[in-house]
């Protein structure tokens, strides 16, 4: 007897190995599977303007990365203390101007060099609900807590989405041809939205996505909202704040992404590194025993072995 809605994912046209450069864009969401790739070998570089949720301020987190033009002091804001950009999550805000713009402009000068290699671009949409601003009308990633007069909220619409994704990924494609885009839309719910405006929220990222793959042989999408809407559908899989996918629905969508999209032999490459990781955590009662010795032999042959085939490995 089944007790679930099963999603079944074939296996894809494109795979993804250890030799790909990666980069993940997008919501909280795409920090999880970018730290279980990070954990597992893969050559990443996760959000370089924080998290970013709304589909808008990603793709003009991408734009500014292939630009390769740094921010400038009129880029930034003061509210509370500190210094903010309107383009990045509250992590680079900071109470001294100089570092709060060098902060920005180091990420985006280390993710424009790694975006120049990407082959592999996956991002995570987490609502389509935008706040921008009042007096000029700039859509922002992050409002900082600032003043909520400052900001007017709206629903995007999937036309004006796909003219921007459109854009973008023409603008991509010139700098490699060969560029696989991999979309999601994130599982977890905007809940302060409101239930009926998240469900017209993951509509309208839902509609973008499909208009996106009938104009794109490029462009891909991954089914991590359907796997814990449908499959996942218990609280059981939830964190304590029943909005946010626990550590077990995160490690079932990676394995079911790792189906869908890698090879035995790269499992079988991350199972190695798994292993490895995990005996450089073993701290031993007694280091002088024989057995440990035996134990730190086995280590050195495995990171010896890794450190040839993945020579990005810390």
């Amino acid at each position: 007897m089944q007790f679930a809605t099963t999603v079944n994912i074939e296996k894809q046209p494109v795979s993804i190995n250890h030799n790909n450069r990666i980069m993940l864009v997008g919501s909280c969401f795409t920090e999880n599977i970018g730290r279980l790739m990070d954990y597992y070998g893969f050559r990443i570089h996760i959000n370089p303007c924080g998290i970013l949720y709304n589909p808008v301020s990603i793709a003009k987190s991408l734009e500014i990365t292939l630009s390769g033009e740094p921010l400038t002091d009129s880029d930034l804001v003061f509210g509370n203390g500190l210094w903010h950009s309107w383009l990045h999550h509250g992590k680079f805000s900071h109470p001294d101007k100089e570092i709060c713009l060098q902060q920005c402009n180091s990420a985006l000068y280390n993710a424009y060099i790694f975006l120049k290699n990407t082959d592999t671009l996956i991002l995570t949409l987490g609502t389509a609900f935008v706040y921008q601003l009042v007096e000029n009308g700039t859509v922002v990633a992050n409002c900082h807590k600032m003043p909520g007069g400052l900001f007017s909220k709206r629903l995007t619409t999937v036309e004006a989405l796909v003219d921007t994704y459109n854009s973008l990924i023409d603008n991509l494609l010139l700098r490699n041809p060969d560029l696989r885009i991999i979309f999601t839309v994130s599982p977890i719910r905007h809940w302060k939205d409101g239930y009926r405006q998240n469900t017209l929220s993951k509509a309208v990222l839902h509609l973008l996505v499909e208009e996106l793959q009938k104009s794109h042989g490029n462009v891909f999408y991954f089914p991590a909202y359907e796997i814990v809407m449908d499959e996942l559908r218990d609280y059981r899989f939830y964190d304590t704040d029943m909005l946010h996918p626990s550590a077990v629905a995160v490690d079932y969508i990676w394995e079911k992404f790792t189906d869908a999209y890698c090879s035995e032999q790269t499992m079988e490459l991350c199972q190695k590194v798994g292993q490895w990781r995990k005996m450089r955590q073993h701290r031993p009662l007694f280091p002088q025993n024989g057995g440990y010795q035996a134990f730190t032999e086995k280590m050195e042959k495995i990171e010896k072995e890794l450190k040839e085939r993945l020579p990005h490995l810390n």
